[in-house]
């Protein structure tokens, strides 16, 4: 028996197993999982050679079978992207950011796509799928460090940026989220013009808010320097420019935050 095969027997198996200890009978676990009785009856036979992972995660659920289980024998064998995303689209319902890890780093050595796709649907699914910053924060560790090893700054770069913008609203860490975000100069070239605008504008409030008022005008006006399609209060001259960060960040001290970063 092929090693696919027999993981998948597996996964027959474990259902059948499972079904038998909660003392269900396979008519009853279609009514639960919304799978029907003779797909069911099929993978538990190994008639599937691939059982859909659509199909298998409700009968998961419906038997209470952990999700690590259910998961490992698809990540064991070469998946298709499609598929490996749509089980990464299921496991970051859980509690489990290792295993998410785990399965999008599968996603991006999927063999069907090349690494700079996978990389930029990875990240296009983290900004626009995942809303717990903390899952954000390990996603974007895991973009940076592959996108490294494979040299694609642009991706290293969109990484950093979007760690900043979380990180940045800890008002205990100002002065190492700041370095940080001072880290991601590096790569600025890599970039968009929008993304650009808003890492020296977002430096700059930051900086002020650490009384570094030289920097916080340096950095501003690094938009102006490049031409760039800025705000109008960042393409003021630096003394008004000047009155204009003290004026927004005088305002923004009596909110309850006490701070304007979460603002900028």
């Amino acid at each position: 028996m092929e090693a696919s095969s027999l993981q998948y027997s597996t996964i027959g198996d474990s259902k059948r197993q499972y079904r038998n200890k909660a003392n269900l009978t396979q008519s009853q676990l279609a009514e639960l999982s919304g799978v029907s009785t003779g797909y069911i009856s099929k993978i538990e036979n190994d008639e599937v050679e691939r059982p859909s992972f659509e199909k298998v995660c409700p009968i998961a659920k419906a038997l209470h079978i952990p999700i690590r289980e259910i998961v490992q024998p698809y990540l064991e064998i070469g998946q298709k992207s499609i598929v490996l995303f749509g089980i990464l689209r299921e496991v970051i319902k859980e509690d489990a950011t290792d295993l998410i890890v785990k399965v999008a780093s599968a996603c991006l050595h999927s063999k069907d796509m090349d690494s700079i796709d996978l990389m930029e649907r990875l990240y296009e699914f983290v900004a626009q799928e995942v809303n717990n910053d903390s899952l954000k924060l390990a996603l974007y560790d895991l973009i940076i460090r592959q996108s490294r090893g494979h040299g694609i700054n642009k991706f290293v770069a969109k990484a950093l940026f979007q760690k900043y913008l979380i990180e940045r609203n800890d008002f205990t860490k100002l002065h190492a989220t700041y370095d940080s975000g001072r880290f991601v100069l590096h790569y600025v070239d890599f970039l968009s013009a929008e993304e650009r605008v808003s890492l020296y504008y977002k430096l700059g409030v930051h900086a002020y808010n650490l009384r570094l008022f030289q920097e916080s005008i340096d950095l501003c006006m690094k938009n102006v320097a490049a031409n760039l399609p800025v705000r109008h209060d960042i393409s003021l001259s630096p003394r008004k420019r000047q009155r204009k960060i003290n004026d927004r960040c005088s305002a923004c001290q009596k909110r309850e935050q006490g701070s304007c970063l979460g603002t900028a």
